[in-house]
């Protein structure tokens, strides 16, 4: 179904008509995949931060775990506190700078990852089958002209 037909509404340029449906799109993936995550007792964000950890594949500190995130939480020393809770991190501290805090993911956190992972592989969250590789690839590079338009 068409932005238009959901929402029933008229727009006014195609670019305005563009920016609703990438919203409407965006909060709908959200949905799905926090609806998802759900079933783990992870947010989004937890999530993305133990896949960040976990593909570095060494410990990282807060600064570069925030360089790489998706989105940012209004809080991430709370947000990785909330980990730490449910064991899937360990914090320690630099040798070399006790200022910087280092963080790193447990076993339970590899483990709990591998879930989800075996799972999200069966769900229909990723980029649906009825867009080619070459249809997907298009909407990665206009999405990425936005966000440099964007950024000027």
């Amino acid at each position: 179904m068409r932005i238009d037909e959901i929402i029933q509404a008229t727009f006014s340029t195609s670019q305005h008509k563009a920016f609703v449906n990438l919203r409407y799109t965006s909060n709908y993936l959200n949905n799905r995949q926090n609806s998802f995550l759900a079933e783990f007792e992870l947010s989004a964000i937890q999530y993305n931060i133990l896949l960040i950890i976990k593909d570095s594949g060494k410990t990282m500190n807060m600064n570069q775990i925030k360089k790489k995130m998706i989105q940012m939480p209004n809080n991430l020393t709370r947000t990785m506190d909330k980990l730490l809770d449910k064991k899937l991190i360990t914090r320690s501290f630099s040798k070399t700078d006790r200022r910087e805090i280092l963080v790193e993911i447990t076993k339970k956190g590899m483990q709990l990852l591998d879930s989800i992972s075996s799972k999200f592989d069966e769900s229909a969250l990723l980029i649906p089958e009825n867009l080619t590789h070459e249809e997907a690839e298009q909407l990665s590079h206009l999405l990425d002209k936005v966000r440099l338009g964007l950024s000027k």
